[in-house]
This record gives structure tokens, C-alpha cells and sequence, in this order.
């Protein structure tokens, strides 16, 4: 049995590791935790341009020294990444490391990580659990409703609803509710 944990680095979401462990330790089962985020904003470069900059750069641009172009013009780079690469790498380092410290609760099981930038986190979720072949997916869920649910949606019911795998929800009052795939809350 292989069990998915998605966790997105909240309080809430990793109070879905006691039940996991729990599933987990009854199944023998293979952890893989899944730390799902949203793509980092792209970083906004202006211009800056003084009066003193009357010089023109010996280069075929015309522009005064000291202008640096626009992300609509380029988008800027270090070391030959772009910036939002350098900020995804960064953001990649600091998910893994936060999943080997959780990964650390299920002792000697084996456990696998995945880490999710996307603006989509269901999306994200559906595709590893049919990748992976998950046979359960353990999620945390804010139990929004109205207004709420609404506006933010629900990635629990988005995952649920795709019919990947049974999902094992974890209510914020610690309430588990284990629902079949492809079924509807």
C-alpha cells in the first residue's frame, strides 16, 4: 500500500501525519509526503534611472546608464538563472528540508518526498497519486464552507472528486472521515 501526505507547511495540514502514520504502521504501507506550494510571485524589476545618468552606454541600447529593463523587456538573471528560478530553487530547499523533518515521525518506514510548485495544488496532488499509484490520500482540510469555500474553493474536494483515490480527511478538530474516490462531500 502506498500512502500520499500532502502537507502545505501549515499547522493544520500536518495534523494529517498522526492518522497516516497510524494507516501507515496498520498496512505496512509506503509514506510518501507531498509538500504542495504556490508558485513564488515573479520578482519586479524597475527602472532606475537618475538625472546624472546623462551618459549613454557604449552599447547599441541608447538607454542612460544605470536603467535596468523591465521584466516585459527580460527577465533578469544571475549566474544564468532567472530570478524566479533562483527563487524556486531556493523555495525547493527549504520544502525538502521541512519534509525530512516531518518524514522523521514515521521512524524506519519508508518515505518517499515530492515537492509541488504550482498554481494549482489539486492539480499537483491528482498527478502524483496516479504516478505514484496511491492507494490513499491522507489530507488536512480547513472545512470551509459558504462564502468561504467559495472563493478560496476546496483542494480536498477537488481531489476527492477526481477519483484518484480514497481520501482520508483530518477535520481541524482532529476528526477523521475516511470517503471513497470519485465521491462528493
Amino acid at each position: 500500500m502506498r500512502i500520499l501526505v500532502t502537507l502545505d507547511g501549515s499547522d493544520l495540514s500536518e495534523t494529517a501525519l498522526g492518522p497516516a502514520k497510524q494507516v501507515a504502521d496498520e498496512q505496512n504501507a509506503e509514506i510518501y509526503l507531498m509538500r504542495v506550494a504556490d508558485t513564488p510571485p515573479k520578482p519586479s524589476v524597475t527602472p532606475r534611472v537618475r538625472s546624472s545618468d546623462a551618459l549613454l552606454d557604449s552599447g547599441s541600447t541608447g538607454r542612460p546608464l544605470g536603467y535596468v529593463q523591465t521584466p516585459t523587456d527580460y527577465e533578469a538573471t544571475i549566474d544564468d538563472k532567472t530570478v524566479t528560478e533562483h527563487l524556486e530553487d531556493e523555495a525547493e530547499q527549504e520544502m525538502l528540508q521541512y519534509l525530512k523533518e516531518k518524514g522523521i515521525f514515521f521512524g524506519d518506514r519508508s518515505v518517499m518526498y515530492e515537492i509541488a510548485i504550482d498554481d494549482d495544488p489539486a492539480e499537483m496532488i491528482i498527478e502524483s497519486a496516479q504516478e505514484n499509484e496511491i492507494d490513499l490520500i491522507v489530507m488536512a482540510t480547513h472545512d470551509r464552507s459558504g462564502l468561504g469555500k467559495l472563493l478560496k474553493g476546496s483542494v480536498a474536494d477537488e481531489v476527492l472528486e477526481s477519483g484518484v483515490a480514497p481520501v482520508l480527511l483530518v477535520h481541524p478538530t482532529g476528526e477523521t472521515e475516511m470517503l471513497p474516490a470519485g465521491s462528493e462531500r
